[in-house]
Formats: C-alpha cells, sequence, structure tokens
C-alpha cells in the first residue's frame, strides 16, 4: 500500500504533472470565460428586490409620493473657527443657506437644512456643543441639467476661501463623490 501511495505522489508531484496541472486550469479558464460571454446573465438576476407588498416597499413607495423633495445625495456645508463662530460667521451661514434656496443656486439642490430653519433637536444637532462648528445640509440630484459635480464646484465657488479664520468646506456623500470624479480623471487623464 505505501509503494502504491508513493508512486502515485512522485507522478503528481513530477515536473511534468505540474504542467499537466497548469495547462488544464489554463483552458478551464478559458472555456469558461467564453462560456460566460455567449449566456450573459439578464441584468435582473443580479438585482435584489423586495416584494410589493412589503413593509419596507410600501413605506419606499410613501417617501417618494409625499417627499419628492428627499431624493438626491447630501452636501454637507462645515463652517468652523478655532474658539468659536461669530455673530459674522453666524450671518455668514445664513447668507449661504439662503443661497442655496435661491434661484442663484444649482436648480439640482432640492432642499436645504439648517440651523436657523430647523427645529428643535435638529437645530440643535447642527451646532457643535462648543459653538466652533456649523453645519448646512444641502440634498443635490442628479436633475435639471446640472451634474452633481457640477452642483458641488457652484457651491464650493460660492463659499470660495477665507483668510480671517474661518473654515468653510463642502464635504458629505456628495462633496467627497465630487473629489472622487475628479481624481479619477486626473489619474485616467
Amino acid at each position: 500500500m505505501t509503494r502504491l501511495l508513493a508512486g502515485l505522489t512522485d507522478r503528481i508531484a513530477s515536473r511534468r504533472a505540474a504542467w499537466v496541472i497548469v495547462a488544464a486550469w489554463t483552458v478551464l479558464a478559458i472555456g469558461l470565460t467564453v462560456l460566460a460571454q455567449k449566456n450573459p446573465a439578464p441584468p435582473e438576476a443580479f438585482a435584489f428586490t423586495l416584494p410589493a407588498s412589503a413593509e419596507s416597499s410600501k413605506v419606499d413607495k410613501l417617501i417618494a409620493r409625499d417627499f419628492p423633495q428627499s431624493k438626491g445625495v447630501a452636501a454637507t456645508i462645515v463652517l468652523y473657527r478655532h474658539g468659536g463662530l461669530s455673530a459674522a460667521d453666524r450671518v455668514e451661514a445664513q447668507s449661504i443657506a439662503g443661497w442655496l434656496r435661491s434661484a442663484a443656486a444649482p436648480g439640482n439642490v432640492t432642499s436645504v437644512v439648517d440651523p436657523f430653519s430647523a427645529a428643535g433637536p435638529q437645530a440643535a444637532s447642527l451646532v457643535s456643543k462648543d459653538g466652533s462648528a456649523l453645519l448646512i445640509q444641502a440634498l443635490v440630484a442628479e436633475r435639471g441639467g446640472t451634474s452633481l459635480d457640477d452642483a458641488v464646484s457652484a457651491i464650493r465657488r460660492h463659499v470660495g476661501t477665507r483668510s480671517d479664520g474661518l473654515v468653510i468646506r463642502v464635504t458629505g456623500p456628495a462633496g467627497i463623490l465630487a473629489d472622487l470624479t475628479l481624481l479619477t480623471s486626473k489619474i485616467l487623464g
């Protein structure tokens, strides 16, 4: 029995067997690739959907019907000053929020939430406890001929760069996506 196993392992471990195994795997990989290209799966095979009767599906339909302005990607405008925001900084924040709601802002800004228009806990959650930072949330949708990247760029141009100690940045999912798009285009040329 030992001799039989020794002979088998010697054959499997030989140089010739190694090349046979590599060739077999290569043929198998090429064959599966050709087969996969001839029989593509339909796109819906990869999509996960809940039945229409599921509670989550019902809620999703209600949200789409009752809150159409809630569609979009959040752009978070952060205002920060070391040592605390001044009254002038808060006026600047109100000005930015007002601009985002105006016709001068990108047409695909669907809603704006800031500490001045929000109430109760929502307003408190948009200002840091130490008063050094304040957030303005703007939902940006892909519509109206304006892309997400264009909208974020327009917001960044509007808030500009400052040298008076007030730091204003546009971040959140919309800001990150715009940065990734810009970075990818620079890398790919």
